[in-house]
């Protein structure tokens, strides 16, 4: 981890400026907490919580760290000046204790939110023990819930080169100003993103 770290630092510095997601569940990420605090420019750590309910989390999760200790993670990397966006994926509850699952993150030093509906699998069902593939189902998405996490802003759109499908070049497109957390970070011209 160290290594790949240091490679986007360096290529960042060279001019390559890519955004560093780190997508986790687990609390070793607080091993590198020194580097990513360095970093905290060019890096987000986007950790993952699905609910607030400990004995569910065990049910889903049952080898990943618990809640409480995800949460003192992302204190500590917030603490440091990194990024920290929730992923709540798939997001197991309904949207009152989501948005509970939201302000305890954010109360934890979380600056975004992003979450998707459980899919292709039954809640129920798997809650007790049966994991059958149903068949795919439309994602929950509430764009209440939504923070910086590639929202629209307002309707905003700004003209962008984008390539044309099948790679037969470039055109001109209206494409949406997202919400993504990188303007948090630095100064760097994201393009259509803020």
């Amino acid at each position: 981890m160290a290594e790949i770290l240091d490679t986007f630092e360096r290529h960042w510095h060279k001019g390559n400026k890519w955004m560093l997601h780190l997508v986790t569940k687990s609390h070793s990420v607080v091993q590198y907490l020194e580097i990513l605090s360095r970093m905290n420019q060019m890096v987000q750590v986007e950790m993952t919580l699905i609910c607030l309910d400990e004995d569910m989390r065990r049910q889903y999760e049952r080898y990943a760290p618990s809640i409480g200790k995800r949460l003192r993670v992302i204190q500590k990397l917030a603490q440091a000046g990194v990024f920290v966006r929730i992923m709540a994926m798939p997001l197991v509850c309904d949207e009152e204790e989501a948005l509970e699952l939201r302000r305890v993150a954010f109360d934890h030093g979380a600056k975004a939110f992003k979450h998707k509906g459980l899919n292709y699998f039954d809640k129920e069902d798997l809650l007790n023990g049966v994991v059958e593939r149903k068949k795919r189902r439309k994602d929950f998405i509430d764009m209440n819930l939504l923070v910086e996490s590639g929202e629209t802003v307002d309707g905003q759109t700004r003209k962008i080169l984008m390539p044309i499908p099948r790679w037969k070049g470039f055109e001109l497109r209206e494409m949406p100003i997202l919400r993504s957390g990188y303007s948090a970070l630095n100064e760097v011209d994201w393009g259509h993103l803020i």
